[in-house]
């Protein structure tokens, strides 16, 4: 099992209530092998939602990515956790950026 599935299988574990398949997502994962995305589509996110995206620094291609992320204005809250990025888009929210290093 790749990291990617520990991480779906993980989330899908422990949080039994979140919608994965039907708009607007609860959780929206994105793997160390996925494409980061130049946009976000209003009708996949609510003000809930949680992005959560693999390897932010594993090239410099996801590293320029995950920038260009951080600066889009539905986003609110970035989280660089290193091995990892956690995106929210609550409204209510200032847009701040976090740099979390254990």
């Amino acid at each position: 099992m790749d990291a990617d599935d520990y991480i779906k299988d993980k989330l899908v574990a422990n949080f039994d209530h979140l919608t994965f398949d039907t708009l607007p997502l609860d959780v929206i994962y994105v793997g160390v092998n996925g494409t980061l995305f130049k946009s976000i589509s209003k009708a996949s996110y609510h003000n809930d939602t949680m992005l959560m995206i693999n390897g932010i620094h594993k090239n410099r291609e996801r590293k320029v990515s995950w920038e260009r992320i951080k600066k889009l204005p539905e986003v609110s809250v970035t989280m660089d956790l290193f091995h990892c990025g956690l995106v929210f888009f609550r409204k209510e929210q200032a847009k701040e950026h976090f740099k979390i290093r254990v």
